[in-house]
């Protein structure tokens, strides 16, 4: 099944910043990043189902899913997501960077 994707906004904010931060440092690391990126995205047009929910799903009431991706330096970002099978879509709520804490309510609003 082929998923559409939808980034949120509060994701799509994220995207920027991060991509801000990477493009100060480094050009070529964020095209890098950005690749890395468009990969997992491209990953969950497929199978978006085969990933496991994330532990935080019961206690938020909300059936989380995550893709891990790392960059060239071997940082790993995750894209927390949810899935809406009825309706073929797969929405990315934020994209969480190294060092994160493990998501929560606050972070979905």
């Amino acid at each position: 099944m082929a998923f559409r994707i939808d980034i949120a906004e509060q994701a799509d904010e994220d995207l920027n910043e991060i991509l801000d931060w990477l493009s100060r440092r480094s050009e070529q690391g964020a095209a890098a990043w950005f690749e890395a990126f468009s990969t997992a995205v491209d990953f969950l047009r497929d199978h978006a189902l085969s990933l496991p929910k994330l532990p935080q799903s019961r206690r938020l009431e909300i059936e989380l899913r995550a893709i891990s991706f790392a960059t060239t330096q071997g940082l790993t970002y995750h894209l927390v997501f949810v899935v809406d099978a009825g309706a073929s879509i797969v929405r990315v709520l934020r994209i969480r960077k190294p060092g994160q804490r493990s998501i929560g309510r606050t972070d979905l609003s």
